[in-house]
């Protein structure tokens, strides 16, 4: 498990201080559109940025890469960003969650990705303001390639929907993102499963102890994110019209589907390890039951071994009189195999076997 996580303001700073971090911006990629057409275009500075957005269109900024502290002041000036909301963008790892200004709306939110066995939490910072939207996303991965096509083909709602309908679609692709990676840990969950009652998996406990710790930093980030769609629909904005509500409404609720999958596949883990604890019991008792019942066979096998093991004078009338039998070693032999037959006809009507 890991988040990306780097603190780039020292203790003790005051409130909004960005410091001196530099920036790594991959590319900030613009798209300026109306019901019409599409205007796109990638740029490497800010500056380039700031003289492209003049138009009474819906414009969308996504920036990706770590923005510096030079690139967020530029534009918290250009764009009127509260100093608090733009130190969360810099300052990467928090939780999701709504915050209200008098001319913006700021939303945190975390993709989760799966890098083979191991789970990553990539930060999503959105701005919306009056006809425009600002995205931050300080990973490589191009996870808002889906909204950008729908932007490109006009199809549904989107191109019309105004820069409250784009926060609500970027938004909801970020929700979804939890299906396949809970699906998948279902899978792996499926898999120990069958590899703990087939006896292929000689010890899943680690593996079962991974994915639950996965789970409950997933549920946390789940529980915030789903909190987070809950504020922002009782919060009663300007910038967010009255017909886009019904579709973060739906975004909430693929949330709280996202988090009720998430706590099946917590129960499936934790009912796993039982399972297999259980399962090892039982293996262990049935071992100690054969164990047991070999050892009380030989009980008395030993006491007839034993006994007539003695050495003592055969001259004498008190010793035993079967060991000067011409077949008295067979007879002990058949003795103890009676024993052994009895004892086994006797366990298995008492069910013990």
């Amino acid at each position: 498990m890991h988040y990306r996580h780097k603190r780039q303001v020292k203790p003790g700073a005051r409130p909004g201080a960005l410091g001196e971090a530099p920036g790594n911006i991959t590319h900030i990629r613009v798209m300026d559109y109306n019901a019409e057409g599409v205007n796109e275009k990638t740029f490497d500075s800010i500056d380039e940025v700031l003289h492209f957005c003049r138009s009474a269109n819906t414009t969308w900024v996504h920036i990706q890469g770590q923005a510096g502290a030079d690139d967020l002041r530029q534009l918290r000036e250009a764009f009127g960003m509260h100093p608090l909301a733009v130190e969360d963008v810099m300052n990467i790892g928090q939780r999701p969650k709504f915050e209200p200004y008098d001319t913006q709306v700021f939303l945190v939110d975390v993709v989760p990705q799966r890098d083979g066995h191991n789970i990553e939490f990539e930060q999503v910072s959105i701005f919306l303001g009056k006809g425009y939207v600002i995205s931050f996303y300080a990973s490589d991965n191009d996870v808002f390639a889906p909204v950008r096509t729908r932007i490109h083909e006009g199809k549904g709602r989107i191109r019309n929907g105004g820069a409250d309908y784009l926060a609500y679609a970027l938004t909801d692709l970020i929700v979804d993102h939890g299906f396949p990676v809970l699906e998948s840990y279902a899978e792996e969950l499926e898999a120990l499963e069958e590899d703990i009652f087939t006896e292929r998996a000689p010890d899943p406990v680690q593996a079962i102890h991974s994915t639950r710790r996965d789970l409950t930093a997933l549920r946390r980030m789940i529980w915030h994110q789903t909190e987070m769609l809950r504020e922002l629909l009782q919060d009663e904005h300007d910038l967010i019209q009255a017909e886009t509500l019904p579709y973060f409404r739906d975004a909430a609720d693929h949330s709280q589907r996202v988090l009720d999958l998430l706590e099946t596949c917590r129960e499936m883990s934790a009912s796993l390890l039982d399972t297999h604890l259980s399962l090892v019991s039982n293996r262990m008792n049935d071992i100690m039951k054969v164990l047991t019942i070999i050892a009380t066979i030989f009980i008395p096998l030993s006491f007839v071994a034993g006994l007539y093991g003695m050495n003592f004078d055969t001259d004498s009338p008190w010793n035993m009189p079967e060991l000067s039998w011409k077949y008295g070693y067979f007879t002990l032999l058949g003795v103890m195999f009676s024993i052994f037959i009895g004892m086994l006809v006797y366990f298995r009507r008492k069910k013990w076997l």
